[in-house]
């Protein structure tokens, strides 16, 4: 069974107006696509869909990173430790 969808990219989100949506749904993007290929289930994505998803959560990441404050990524990045 493949993914079918109309969909440009994976993520139907619009988080080009909040940085933290933003760096979140490129980081679930990320995390999503990581899952389908530990479980060897990559092929279930067409190309050029995984690629502009791929693309499109690189550029939410940047998009969030780059919109945060200092001490919003660095709490964020101690959250986890």
């Amino acid at each position: 069974m493949s993914f079918q969808t109309d969909s440009k990219e994976l993520s139907f989100t619009d988080t080009s107006y909040d940085p933290e949506a933003s760096l979140y749904d490129g980081l679930a993007t990320l995390a999503m696509i990581g899952q389908l290929a530990i479980h060897d289930q990559l092929d279930q994505i067409p190309p050029p869909l995984l690629f502009v998803s791929l693309k499109a959560a690189v550029d939410d990441i940047q998009f969030g990173v780059a919109g945060l404050a200092a001490s919003e990524l660095a709490d964020g990045m101690s959250a986890g430790h």
